[in-house]
């Protein structure tokens, strides 16, 4: 931080109350390497209808959305299928943004049955190595 011409640091607990001082710059300092890298790197959001990828339409929507992630929709929990319903039902009367993502064939995901409810888009989830 900087008050007129002098710099100083202060830790995060000490900050000064005085107003006078204003943010000047800031470090940071790795204390140790984590121990958890993640999974998934990269990836592709695709339209098992069209084939289109919709990374960029659906990531860089303005406001709330929603997506519902199963990585076997078969394993999904059929029971719950009501309430997602239910829950989309009321994001589509909000005009709220619902998706469903899976990492399942494309032929798996146009199946209507295993849909996870009888609405709801699925869109292919594919890892990118």
């Amino acid at each position: 931080m900087q008050k007129t011409t002098e710099i100083k640091s202060f830790p995060i607990d000490k900050l000064p109350e005085d107003t006078l001082w204003e943010f000047y710059c800031r470090y940071d300092n790795v204390i140790r390497k984590g121990n958890c890298n993640p999974t998934v790197l990269d990836f592709n959001l695709t339209d098992p209808e069209s084939g289109a990828n919709l990374n960029d339409s659906l990531l860089h929507l303005k406001g709330i959305q929603f997506m519902l992630i199963m990585h076997d929709i078969d394993k999904a929990d059929r029971k719950m299928m009501g309430k997602v319903n239910l829950f989309y039902d009321a994001c589509a009367k909000n005009k709220t943004p619902f998706n469903a993502l899976s990492m399942d064939r494309m032929s798996k995901l146009r199946n209507t049955e295993r849909k996870p409810a009888r609405n709801i888009r699925c869109l292919l989830l594919m890892e990118q190595h």
